[in-house]
């Protein structure tokens, strides 16, 4: 799902120089393509950075109105030494074009800096339904819910869904379209498994 989310055609990025930086000050480049663009199109990237306790610590947007056919740096996300010292360190980023949801994702940097770091994130909580083909999951938590994933027991090599891995904010949810119903789970990172209700 990863690989898939890397060809879409609107998309924001960052670009380090390495995954592991931990107590190093850091200026992130992010980085903006859209191979559908067109003039007058409006664009805006919300970064924010989380520490290991998934404490929020930086939060930066950044406005663009050029040619987003060719690959741009947009802005530069700065994050301080202090900030770097409680890995791993998350960082989502939400694009919106023209005043709508565009394209979203996140990163983990910094996880060989603490070993098992990325499973001792803070526990949040998952409730998953069903309806007109797709997976509704939300975040019923007091915490960001990490890499989020509707899953079929037993099927995966057969079984489909549209979208998997990825960021859910306390209280969010979102929508997935899958190719079964029947047998489903939603987990994450900082999540116990979740059975469908209903």
């Amino acid at each position: 799902y990863a690989f898939a989310q890397s060809f879409v055609p609107t998309a924001a990025f960052v670009l380090p120089a390495t995954l592991h930086f931990s107590g190093t000050a850091q200026r992130l480049p992010v980085v903006l393509v859209d191979d559908m663009a067109a003039p007058g199109d409006a664009y805006e990237v919300r970064a924010r950075a989380f520490d290991g306790r998934l404490s929020l610590i930086a939060e930066q947007r950044f406005a663009y109105a050029g040619d987003a056919s060719v690959p741009d740096q947009i802005g530069v996300l700065a994050l301080e030494y202090e900030d770097l010292l409680r890995p791993p360190l998350l960082l989502r980023l939400e694009l919106s074009k023209n005043g709508q949801s565009a394209f979203d994702t996140f990163y983990f940097f910094n996880f060989q800096a603490a070993q098992g770091c990325l499973f001792a994130l803070p526990r949040t909580a998952l409730r998953l339904t069903v309806s007109d083909g797709c997976a509704r999951v939300a975040n019923v938590g007091k915490r960001p819910a990490v890499g989020v994933c509707v899953e079929r027991p037993g099927h995966a090599d057969t079984f489909t869904a549209w979208e998997n891995f990825f960021w859910l904010d306390p209280g969010e949810e979102r929508r997935i379209r899958v190719d079964c119903t029947e047998g489903l789970r939603a987990t994450a990172l900082n999540a116990e498994p979740t059975k469908r209700e209903g």
